[in-house]
């Protein structure tokens, strides 16, 4: 497992933390993760920050966004209307990630997805004060 989740009703939202080689099986297994939360509630806002973890050079925009497109229409609904930040490290990560949050704004859903490289930027669009610490565990 190559993630961490956090969650915060107070300040309304849901952060998880991925880390290692990227795995979409493992992102399917954090959202499950997430939504079986006693602690998670529907509307909640998400962070979800990328910067400490690699997508493999052969991930393509055709498997990223046709794959994930078909999962993210199934979970979209179960998280409700909230707004999801997307924060990665690299420039490479940027890139592909943002053509997917692209080919996604076609798709029928109360999800508003951000990207950023900045975690401080992120939160603001989330609402999260600047001196907020988000306390993943160990």
């Amino acid at each position: 497992m190559s993630f961490s989740t956090y969650i915060d009703p107070d300040a309304n939202c849901l952060f998880v933390r991925h880390y290692g080689s990227f795995d979409l099986g493992e992102v399917l297994e954090s959202l499950e993760e997430n939504l079986s939360n006693p602690i998670f509630r529907i509307d909640m806002n998400v962070l979800r920050d990328y910067r400490d973890q690699t997508f493999p050079s052969d991930l393509t925009f055709n498997l990223l966004s046709g794959t994930s497109k078909s999962i993210m229409e199934d979970y979209d609904r179960k998280f409700g209307k909230c707004n999801a930040a997307i924060v990665v490290g690299d420039t490479t990560s940027y890139a592909k990630v943002h053509q997917y949050i692209v080919s996604t704004r076609l798709m029928v859903t109360q999800i508003e997805r951000r990207l950023f490289r900045d975690i401080e930027e992120a939160k603001q669009w989330l609402g999260i004060s600047e001196d907020y610490v988000i306390s993943y565990p160990d």
